[in-house]
């Protein structure tokens, strides 16, 4: 009489936990790296492709910071300032899909803008506008004082 189990069926219990442990690492690693990737593509992404990464030696190290970025970062970005401009990285866990990338100064702008009860500090980059990196005030200010640039104007509330 043939049996119509699958192969795996006739292991050994401890044989079959090892395999369905694989099996929901794979599928979460899956799921992981496909979730991490679609959210770059709101703007992270974009970014990356117009401006290559470079990384300037005595470059200031910001760790461990929130923005957006046409996705919400929350304390997993990495900013390196230097005279030069503006690197900005991910956490490793967090990186596939995400390049670090070099923004140079020339091609930053500042915007400072409230809305409703928040403000928050919108740097455009001139090779991709949109979506702006919008980070916190405090952020902002830390940001420019380590790269030497001058702090932004108020826009007007809208």
């Amino acid at each position: 009489m043939s049996s119509y189990l699958p192969a795996w069926a006739e292991l050994p219990a401890w044989a079959q936990g090892c395999l369905s442990l694989l099996f929901f690492a794979l599928a979460f690693a899956l799921l992981w790296f496909g979730i991490v990737f679609l959210l770059s593509l709101f703007g992270w992404y974009w970014v990356a492709r117009c401006y290559p990464d470079l990384q300037v030696p005595g470059a200031t190290e910001l760790r461990y910071r929130s923005g957006l970025l046409g996705a919400q970062y929350h304390g997993c970005l990495r900013f390196d300032v230097s005279p030069h401009g503006l690197r900005v990285a991910m956490l490793p866990i967090f990186r596939f899909g995400h390049r670090p990338f070099f923004v140079p100064w020339s091609d930053v702008t500042v915007e400072h803008r409230r809305r409703f009860l928040t403000e928050y500090w919108a740097f455009h980059f001139a090779a991709r506008p949109r979506p702006p990196l919008l980070v916190s005030p405090a952020l902002g200010q830390q940001l420019l004082a380590a790269g030497r640039a001058e702090p932004p104007q108020a826009a007007p509330e809208g």
